[in-house]
């Protein structure tokens, strides 16, 4: 999978692809969240930086880190204030930065990817100042097991692999919304509300009209479907693909 998205880093055109059909999900989240002049935001693997490039231009004093040396360095060649972090070791754990530093720290899905969750969660909370808020967004366990499951009951059909094959659909990690509030609140954090995400736009890692057409159809039904239960329920029931988390960091 690291090597996948080396690759997907090193072609602009495909890294353009997953950046634009994330964009409405990173504007409709940076016009609902208030700052007070100049706030400080980070972006926990931030690709090339297309969201960080977004909140500047609406005027977040924005930063980023990423794993991946090929998108650090397309994001600084853009301007960027993007770092290197290491993916492996305790140097992993560390973030290059001072406590309290941010007001707003972001990952838009990549907790799926940590290896020691907790210890990322608490280091997070070490850079946060204090009343700042964390925003995660990650698949859904429910849905994505459920896929999984139906995916290997009828893998021998050649459609299966034709639209799953490389799709990436199914990481080792998944978070379900009570493991995700649990391990929120073990790192501190407070006021956790976990809601259904709105989905992103067609498929940002296939190819070909045909997949980009059935994808997006199916992501607009799940998505109606998962609004409905989600308000027959009082929010108890997330059956959405994914789900944002927002805490804060008591003061």
């Amino acid at each position: 999978m690291r090597e996948y998205f080396e690759d997907v880093y090193v072609d602009p055109a495909a890294s353009r692809r997953i950046d634009s059909r994330r964009h409405r999900l990173f504007l409709d989240f940076l016009d609902g969240v208030r700052q007070a002049g100049r706030s400080r935001l980070l972006d926990i693997g931030c690709g090339t930086g297309e969201f960080i490039e977004l909140a500047r231009a609406r005027g977040w004093n924005a930063w980023g880190v990423e794993v991946s040396r090929e998108a650090v360095q397309t994001a600084q060649g853009r301007g960027l204030q993007v770092a290197l972090r290491a993916s492996e070791g305790v140097e992993a754990e560390r973030l290059p930065f001072a406590d309290d530093f941010f007001d707003v720290i972001v990952l838009w899905n990549v907790i799926e990817f940590f290896m020691r969750p907790d210890a990322d969660l608490a280091e997070i909370g070490r850079v946060l100042s204090p009343g700042g808020r964390i925003v995660v967004r990650t698949q859904n366990e429910p849905f994505h097991l459920t896929a999984y499951r139906l995916h290997r009951l009828f893998e021998w059909l050649p459609a299966s692999h034709a639209y799953l094959g490389r799709s990436y659909v199914f990481h080792p990690l998944l978070w379900s919304r009570r493991t995700l509030s649990d391990a929120l609140a073990r790192a501190g954090f407070v006021d956790i509300v976990v809601a259904n995400s709105a989905p992103t736009a067609g498929d940002p890692y296939g190819v070909g009209p045909r997949r980009e057409a059935i994808v997006q159809a199916g992501k607009w039904i799940l998505d109606r479907a998962a609004r409905v239960v989600a308000r027959l329920s009082g929010g108890a029931w997330l059956i959405g693909a994914s789900m944002t988390a927002v805490a804060r960091k008591p003061e």
